[in-house]
């Protein structure tokens, strides 16, 4: 999804404007390469191009209370708002639980609110939870892109020169 600021969908930014996403594709591709699928990464504005959209919308609803499901991004940015929505219960669920509970998907393309707190994983000792546990966190956590890091660096020594101080940088401001 896209960087947004002060949480406003009017003022978005592509990820790859902040975070390297070469770890990430590389962590997708092996992923795939496992489940026998092609694990390519695509950021949203490149996946609206392909003109796909999901059949409908399904909300996970988890136990956190403050964090409740919305459709404000999908509208916004995708324009589905035509689209009818799926709201699961609150629970934790593995791939498995998910294909017992709700069948197999056919849909060419799946659109979540989030798997905050709704996705356990994949069954333990499966090739699919070590890359689930090792190399998608990792992934993640990738760098920041060449001009966040330029962009970063100029900000602390500007800062440096006129303060002598300062107390930290939040690259989602860049």
């Amino acid at each position: 999804p896209h960087k947004l600021w002060d949480g406003k969908l009017d003022s978005r930014m592509r990820f790859s404007a902040i975070f390297d996403l070469a770890p990430l594709r590389r962590a997708m591709a092996a992923a795939g390469t496992l489940a026998g699928y092609s694990g390519a990464l695509l950021e949203v504005d490149d996946f609206l191009q392909l003109r796909l959209a999901p059949d409908c919308l399904l909300f996970l609803h988890v136990k956190d209370p403050h964090l409740l499901p919305s459709r404000a991004y999908f509208d916004a940015v995708a324009g589905w708002s035509n689209l009818s929505a799926i709201h699961m219960p609150s629970q934790m669920c593995a791939a498995a639980d998910y294909r017992r509970l709700y069948g197999g998907c056919g849909a060419p393309v799946l659109a979540f609110s989030h798997l905050y707190a709704a996705f356990e994983g994949f069954p333990p000792g499966s090739p699919l939870a070590a890359w689930f546990a090792d190399e998608l966190p990792a992934a993640l956590s990738s760098s920041d892109s060449e001009e966040a890091t330029r962009k970063a660096g100029r900000i602390i020594a500007r800062l440096a020169a006129e303060t002598g101080s300062f107390s930290c940088i939040h690259l989602s401001h860049l």
